[in-house]
C-alpha cells in the first residue's frame, strides 16, 4: 500500500464499500464482529404470494454497505464479500459525517422510504404505451414508481408524467 493510501484511511471516517451480490447483512455482521462500525440502510417490503403475506426488510443500496474505520482498511478489505473500497482501494475518498446523519435522520422520521432506479439527468427510453421508442431526460422522480421525463419535440421540451416501468435506461 502506498503512503498516499495510507494517509487516505489514516483516521476514522466514513467510507462506500462495494460488496458481492446479497452480501449486506452477511458483510454487516462480520464489520459488527471485527468492532467497526457500520451502517446498512434498509427498507420494508410487503411481499404477497398466493398463500401469504411477509414484510421482508431489504438494503436501500443493494450491493454496497457504509463503514467508518481508518487504520483497520486491511482487514475490512479482506472481509468476506466486500469487493472494493470506494471509489477505489487505492485512496478511497471518504464520505461526510454530515451525509450519514442525513441519511440516518431521514430512516429515522419514518418517512416511507423506496429505492429509485433512476435520477435527475438519466436518458431513458420510453418502452412501452402511446409513447414507445421515445428517448427522454428524467426531470424528477415522483417516489418509486413514478417519474417526469423531459421529451424534445421541435426544439422544444414537454414533460410527461410516467410509470417507471415504462421505461429504461439508455
Amino acid at each position: 500500500m502506498s503512503q498516499r493510501a495510507e494517509a487516505c484511511t489514516a483516521h476514522d471516517q466514513w467510507f462506500a464499500l462495494r460488496l458481492r451480490s446479497q452480501y449486506e447483512f452477511k458483510v454487516q455482521g462480520h464489520l459488527q464482529a471485527l468492532g467497526v462500525e457500520e451502517f446498512s440502510p434498509t427498507w420494508d417490503e410487503r411481499v404477497k404470494w398466493s398463500d401469504r403475506e411477509k414484510v421482508t426488510t431489504r438494503p436501500l443500496f443493494p450491493g454496497y454497505i457504509f463503514a467508518k474505520f481508518g487504520a483497520a482498511w486491511p482487514e475490512v478489505l479482506r472481509l468476506p464479500g466486500v469487493v472494493q473500497i470506494l471509489p477505489t482501494s487505492l485512496c478511497p475518498i471518504p464520505i461526510s459525517d454530515a451525509e450519514i446523519a442525513n441519511l440516518k435522520l431521514v430512516l429515522a422520521s419514518q418517512v416511507p422510504v423506496l429505492p429509485c432506479a433512476y435520477v435527475a439527468g438519466d436518458t431513458v427510453l420510453i418502452d412501452s404505451g402511446a409513447l414507445a421508442g421515445v428517448s427522454g431526460v428524467v426531470v424528477r422522480t415522483k417516489g418509486s414508481t413514478r417519474l417526469v421525463v423531459s421529451v424534445p419535440m421541435l426544439m422544444s421540451a414537454v414533460n410527461v408524467e410516467l410509470e417507471a416501468s415504462t421505461v429504461a435506461k439508455t
